[in-house]
């Protein structure tokens, strides 16, 4: 009985240590999926966002009901939401504001700004976006369908604060120049 008594443990010590390899490969699996999936990758996830709102504004006609405002707004999600949190703004973050512009890049109006940390690079800017599109603090002027008539008004909130700490304006075409040229921007640097 004794030898098969250490039988039995030896099988359960198998079934124990094959029970571990499989969630061990289990785990390489999904990450060796997470590693190839290129979606997974937030540059590729923002060329995809791109590509779907190039190809929605210029085949989606106005009359058909697209409200080009409202999808530019939606694919932040995508060109700076993401790119933010997987920190790739970090290769451009200390561009100076005030030197994009000379550069043909749209301005921005800070309306209120942080005087603890005062937006003058592009990171704090993206920052702030990327805080009002994640939190819904984005505000329109108009209902406009034309980008060139409605300013998006952008507030930064401190947590369980009523009122913002920062606020920004651009027209929504220079809102979304702006993005454009930051995604480029990324992955010229980037590679």
């Amino acid at each position: 009985m004794g030898d098969d008594a250490g039988g039995e443990e030896e099988i359960d010590g198998l079934r124990k240590r094959s029970g571990e390899w499989r969630k061990k490969l289990t785990v390489i699996s999904v990450m060796s999926e997470e590693i190839f999936v290129s979606r997974n990758n937030a540059l590729v996830f923002a060329q995809h966002t791109l590509h779907n709102l190039e190809i929605i504004e210029t085949h989606v006609p106005i009359e058909s009901g697209f409200h080009p405002i409202t999808q530019l707004i939606n694919s932040l999600v995508g060109l700076v939401v993401f790119i933010h949190e997987r920190e790739f703004v970090r290769h451009v973050a200390d561009l100076p504001l005030s030197e994009l512009v000379g550069k043909g890049w749209p301005r921005v109006q800070i309306d209120k700004d942080d005087e603890k940390r005062p937006t003058k690079a592009l990171g704090d800017f993206v920052r702030h976006l990327r805080n009002a599109t994640a939190h819904g603090r984005i505000s329109f002027s108009s209902d406009s369908r034309d980008l060139t008539e409605v300013r998006i008004v952008i507030e930064d909130y401190y947590p369980r604060a009523a009122l913002p700490y920062w606020a920004a304006s651009l027209m929504a075409d220079e809102l979304r120049d702006l993005v454009l040229k930051m995604i480029d921007l990324l992955l010229n640097v980037t590679g």
